[in-house]
């Protein structure tokens, strides 16, 4: 995010900046699971079923909208998109607004009956990974509820038995 890379270990987030500087941000509530995305200069962070966000010199944690436990978090297009620990569903921040989140700005990923794994974003598409299937979901072009939908054809019948099982790589995962 803006020429540095940030980090979580140990329940605190750290900024590393090219001149190989490191800076403590913040602590996090530490989890098995943690999932980072930057949004337009800001960085968001999932951690222990919470959701933080470092804009600037602070690390906050911003009011839920439509749920309030997270399990992973993502970019894609202007939006911080979540998923619901322990759930079916997926919400997203205001475009470029990672610190709001509309309580409108969601949707169940019920395409199988499966709860959220992990969300990763692959090839601007955002994928919702469950236990037994995948579903894929796009942007709409449209705006705050409507921003996103399912994938025609987005489901297949393999899925992700755990979060740590699946690693992003450039352009594929």
């Amino acid at each position: 995010v803006n020429g540095s890379f940030y980090a979580v270990c140990d329940g605190m987030v750290s900024k590393i900046t090219p001149a190989n500087v490191v800076t403590s941000i913040g602590a996090v509530d530490d989890g098995p699971e943690v999932s980072i995305a930057g949004n337009n200069g800001a960085v968001a962070v999932v951690s222990g079923g919470k959701y933080y966000l470092h804009q600037g010199n602070s690390l906050t944690q911003p009011a839920s909208g439509a749920f309030d436990a997270f399990g992973s978090v993502e970019y894609l297009g202007g939006y911080t998109m979540l998923s619901q620990l322990g759930g079916r569903m997926i919400q997203w921040s205001g475009l470029a607004q990672p610190e709001s989140l509309p309580g409108l700005n969601f949707a169940t990923a019920e395409a199988k009956d499966d709860l959220i794994t992990r969300l990763m974003v692959v090839n601007d598409v955002l994928w919702i990974f469950k236990p037994g299937a995948i579903e894929l979901w796009v942007g709409t072009g449209l705006a705050s509820a409507q921003a996103f939908q399912a994938m025609t054809g987005g489901v297949h019948d393999v899925g992700l038995l755990a979060f740590d099982l699946m690693a992003k790589l450039p352009n594929s995962a």
